[in-house]
C-alpha cells in the first residue's frame, strides 16, 4: 500500500477533518478548486461549483460533536504528468450518537487534485454510501473476504453476503486463480453496470473475466495481480471492461485472493466505474500540457513527449523556431497584435504537420518541432520553407514596419540523446542564424 506521507495525503487529510468533523467552512474552502465536483452516494446528491459546495455546508450543519473520529485506510495515490493526482481510499467514521453509543460507517472515497498557485487542492471528490461497521465485522464493506466463515452459520453468510452485494456502490465479481480467470461469482450490480443480463453474460465472455478486459490492459491486470499475490493478498488496479453493446468504461478493482469451499484459490472483487474521474482527469492533463493562447504544448509538455519518443531510437527532426523583431511588433502596433501573430503562426504550423507531430510553445517567441522518422528532411524543409513565407505575407499585411520573419534551427538523425543534448544542439544553430542573418533555415545532420 502506498506511504501516506505526500503533499496529497496531506491535502486530504486536512479536507476530511475540515469538512467532516471540524466543519469549518474558510478552510474547507481552501482545498478546493473554484470549479469543485462532490458527489455523495449518487448522482442526485452531486455538489458543483464552489459557491454551491459552500451552501451545503451552510445549509447543512453537522450536529455539534456527532463525528468523533475520521481514519483514512487503504489509501493509494497516482500521478499524472506530474500535473494531476489521484487518490482511492477507504474513509472510516465514528459518530456518537448519544453520551455513550457509537457507530462506526465507512466510505469508499476517490478525489482528483491539481496544483494551483502552488497548493495541492481538490477537483472532484466522490464518497461512496455509507455503511455500517459492527463491532462484530469491523471492516465489513471492503474485508469481508477475510472473515473466518466457519463461525458463521450458513442463514447469516447469506443475509451478509445479500446486504453486501446490495448496498456496494459498484459490482461484485468472483474469479478463479487459473488462466483467463473463469468466473464464480457475479451479483446484480455488476450485471447492471456493463449493461448484462445473466444469461447475456456468460454467453458473451463464456465465463471468463479475461474477455472483459480490453485486450491492451490485459497484460497489466494479470501483472499486478501476480506481483501482489507474491507478496499480499490484496491488490487495486485500473483498467477497462467491456460493456454489452461493445464499448468500454474505465474500472477501480479492488481485489483479494481467498480460497473457496471446493479448496481452489480465487479472487473476490469490488468493481467501482470511474470513467466519469478518468474523463475529468483526462480533460485536465491536456489543460495543463497546452499554452493557454495558441493552444500549442507547452514547454513541460514539449519536453516529456519529445522525451518519450527519443527512447524509441527512431530516426527524428528537431527543431527551435524563433521570431525575429517580435520586440518590434509589440512595441510599434501592442500587444494584441503580437498575440494575434502567435495565434496565426500556431495555426501554420498545426495545419502543415501531422497530429503525430510535436509542436510546442517554449514561451514569448520561440516554438519547438520534434518531426517522427517517417518524414524526410527534403519535405520538412519545403513545409517549413512554406510556414516562413505565409508568416511573411501575414507580417506585410499586420505590422510591416516591424519586418519580422522567422529564424529555425535544427538537427536530425537517429539518436537515443536526451531532451537536453539535442535541445543545446539546435539552439547552438539557431544562434549562428541570429547573429550572422535572421530569417533563415537550417538544419543540420548529427549522426
Amino acid at each position: 500500500m502506498q506511504k501516506s506521507n505526500t503533499e496529497v495525503f496531506s491535502t486530504l487529510k486536512n479536507f476530511l477533518r475540515y469538512y467532516l468533523i471540524e466543519r469549518n467552512i474558510e478552510q474547507t474552502l481552501t482545498l478546493v478548486t473554484d470549479d469543485i465536483c462532490l458527489i455523495v452516494g449518487t448522482e442526485e446528491t452531486s455538489v458543483s461549483g464552489k459557491s454551491n459546495f459552500e451552501q451545503t455546508m451552510i445549509d447543512y450543519p453537522n450536529k455539534a460533536g456527532c463525528m468523533s473520529t475520521c481514519f483514512i485506510s487503504h489509501y493509494l495515490e497516482k500521478s499524472h504528468h506530474e500535473v494531476v493526482y489521484e487518490c482511492f481510499c477507504n474513509v472510516e467514521s465514528t459518530y456518537s450518537l448519544a453520551q455513550e453509543e457509537h457507530s462506526s460507517m465507512i466510505n469508499l472515497l476517490t478525489a482528483t487534485m491539481i496544483k494551483e498557485d502552488g497548493m495541492m487542492k481538490i477537483c472532484t471528490i466522490h464518497m461512496s454510501e455509507q455503511f455500517q461497521a459492527h463491532k462484530e465485522i469491523q471492516s465489513l464493506p471492503v474485508r469481508f473476504a477475510s472473515l473466518d466463515t466457519t463461525k458463521l452459520n450458513k442463514s447469516v453468510q447469506n443475509e451478509l453476503m445479500e446486504i453486501i452485494a446490495k448496498t456496494l456502490p459498484g459490482g461484485i465479481i468472483g474469479c478463479y486463480v487459473k488462466e483467463k480467470y473463469p468466473i464464480y461469482v457475479i451479483n446484480d450490480g455488476m450485471l447492471k453496470m456493463l449493461g448484462f443480463t445473466y444469461d447475456e453474460f456468460m454467453e458473451s465472455t463464456q465465463g471468463f473475466m479475461e474477455h472483459l478486459i480490453h485486450p491492451d490492459d490485459s497484460q497489466k491486470v494479470s501483472d499486478v495481480i501476480d506481483k501482489t499475490f507474491a507478496e499480499h493478498n490484496e491488490y487495486e488496479v485500473e483498467y477497462r471492461l467491456k460493456k454489452s453493446d461493445g464499448s468500454y468504461i474505465w474500472i477501480y478493482d479492488v481485489g483479494r485472493k481467498i480460497v473457496v469451499e471446493n479448496g481452489q484459490d480465487a479472487i473476490i472483487c469490488v468493481i467501482i466505474d470511474i470513467s466519469e474521474n478518468v474523463r475529468i482527469k483526462e480533460n485536465l492533463i491536456e489543460e495543463n500540457m497546452r499554452d493557454h493562447l495558441t493552444n500549442l504544448y507547452n514547454r513541460k509538455a514539449g519536453e516529456v513527449l519529445i522525451s518519450d519518443q527519443l527512447k524509441q531510437n527512431n530516426r527524428f527532426i528537431f527543431m527551435i523556431m524563433d521570431i525575429d523583431y517580435f520586440k518590434q511588433v509589440n512595441d510599434i502596433y501592442g500587444h494584441c497584435v503580437g498575440d494575434e501573430i502567435l495565434i496565426y503562426l500556431s495555426k501554420q504550423l498545426q495545419q502543415t504537420f501531422r497530429n503525430t507531430d510535436v509542436i510546442a510553445r517554449l514561451g514569448g517567441d520561440e516554438f519547438i518541432l520534434y518531426i517522427s522518422s517517417s518524414c524526410g528532411v527534403d519535405i520538412v524543409l519545403k513545409k517549413l520553407e512554406l510556414v516562413s513565407k505565409n508568416y511573411k505575407d501575414k507580417v506585410k499585411e499586420l505590422c510591416p514596419q516591424s519586418k519580422s520573419t522567422l529564424s529555425i534551427g535544427g538537427v536530425f538523425g537517429t539518436s537515443t540523446n536526451s531532451f537536453q543534448h539535442i535541445y543545446h544542439m539546435a539552439d547552438e544553430i539557431l544562434y549562428e542564424i541570429k547573429n550572422e542573418e535572421k530569417g533563415r533555415i537550417k538544419i543540420i545532420d548529427i549522426l
